[in-house]
């Protein structure tokens, strides 16, 4: 007979890059990189950010962002940590 293939389970983990607020649970080291990524791009305000992983293989981004061109900035900065699996959930923030 054939034995069931054993699976771990998932792990899903959250993390604000605000400083004032969110999970700060930083055990998974995908999301430490993802968030100093953010946190040290001159071209991305991560202050609304708050970034979730899942399995170490999808980042996902939610939050808001002050400019247009941070929406695409945020999801680079993302996939230059070598992130193939980009949810860009950002929007606009309205004034």
């Amino acid at each position: 007979m054939e034995q069931p293939e054993k699976t771990e389970p998932t792990k899903t983990s959250s993390y604000n890059v605000s400083p004032t607020g969110g999970n700060t649970n930083v055990s998974d080291d995908l999301k430490q990189r993802v968030v100093e990524a953010l946190n040290q791009d001159l071209y991305v305000d991560s202050t609304n950010i708050t970034v979730h992983t899942e399995d170490n293989m999808t980042v996902e981004l939610h939050g808001t962002v002050p400019e247009r061109s941070m929406l695409k900035a945020a999801e680079e900065c993302v996939r230059n940590l070598g992130v193939v699996e980009i949810a860009n959930d950002l929007k606009i923030q309205m004034v």
